[in-house]
C-alpha cells in the first residue's frame, strides 16, 4: 500500500511543465476548474442518491471516497465483483486506509460518469 502511493507521483520534467503552465492566462484555468466542478457535482449528487452509500462532498480533488453500506464485503472484493459483474472500474479504499470505502474519479466525460453511477447503483443493489 505504501509503495503504490509513494511511487505513483508526477515525474520531475512534468512538474517543470506544470510550472510553465501556471504562467498561462487565468481564463484557461477558470474554464478547466468550472468543468471539473461540474463533474464533481454530477458524481457527488449521483452517489448521494444511491441508497446505502454515505458520501461527504469532495471539496478539492477529482475523486470521491464514498463509504459502502456495510463491512460485509471488503472494498477489494467489492471492486473485483463490480468490475467482473458490471464492468465498473473503481479503486478499493483499503489502499487509502479505509476498507469500507471506494475511490471514484470524476476525471471523465459526464456520460461516463452517469453510466458509472448507474452501474454502481446496480452493484450496490445486488451485493447489499
Amino acid at each position: 500500500s505504501l509503495q503504490s502511493q509513494s511511487t505513483s507521483n508526477v515525474c520531475s520534467f512534468v512538474q517543470k511543465g506544470a510550472i510553465a503552465a501556471l504562467n498561462i492566462n487565468d481564463e484557461y484555468f477558470l474554464k478547466v476548474n468550472a468543468k471539473y466542478d461540474e463533474k464533481r457535482k454530477i458524481l457527488f449528487n449521483g452517489l448521494r442518491d444511491i441508497n446505502g452509500i454515505h458520501i461527504e462532498e469532495p471539496k478539492g480533488a477529482f475523486y470521491a471516497f464514498p463509504r459502502l453500506p456495510s463491512n460485509e464485503i471488503s472494498s477489494i472484493d467489492f471492486c473485483k465483483r463490480a468490475i467482473d459483474d458490471f464492468g465498473l472500474v473503481i479503486v478499493p479504499g483499503k489502499a487509502f486506509g479505509n476498507d469500507q470505502c471506494i475511490r471514484i474519479s470524476c476525471a471523465s466525460s459526464t456520460t461516463k460518469l452517469e453510466d458509472g453511477i448507474s452501474r454502481l447503483k446496480s452493484a450496490i443493489l445486488k451485493y447489499y
